[in-house]
């Protein structure tokens, strides 16, 4: 493996990383706002969609290593 090709997998495994920890952490505040807003079954419902669809992105890109 040449220069070229090192720099680019170090810079794809980055991004991955990258997007990684922002759906981790979309989840976390997600779960957060969830708790906090327990009396507000509507945002619950919201808030609960919401991270479905990042847990969904997050098993995307992760299926997209294997």
């Amino acid at each position: 493996m040449n220069d070229r090709e090192t720099n680019s997998s170090q810079t794809a495994h980055a991004a991955f990383l990258r997007k990684a920890a922002n759906h981790t952490e979309a989840l976390s505040n997600l779960i957060y706002l969830i708790c906090e807003e327990a009396e507000h079954p509507a945002k619950v419902r919201h808030y609960a969609s919401l991270s479905e669809h990042s847990l969904q992105a997050l098993t995307q890109l992760l299926r997209e290593q294997i």
